[in-house]
């Protein structure tokens, strides 16, 4: 699986052959799954090359190469 957390903070996972915006599982429509919720923690890398992005409904593992945090400061603590 990709994803990305873009420079607003919403995240984007790739579905089918493109990146999709996620919608809040709780608010649907009326917001972006992003960095605003409460629920949203920061991505942590472990030591064997995964990032895990603990969100409200569970959360998602990617490799390394396969997820980019376009958020600046944020996107060195992926990388490290």
């Amino acid at each position: 699986m990709k994803g990305k957390i873009d420079k607003n903070g919403k995240l984007w996972l790739w579905r089918g052959n493109k990146y999709k915006i996620q919608e809040c599982p709780i608010h649907g429509l009326t917001y972006n799954c992003g960095d605003w919720c409460p629920l949203f923690c920061e991505p942590e890398a472990d030591t064997i090359g995964k990032i895990e992005l603990d969100l409200c409904h569970g959360f998602h593992i990617f490799n390394k190469e396969d997820f980019v945090d376009e958020r600046g400061e944020h996107e060195q603590k992926a990388k490290n």
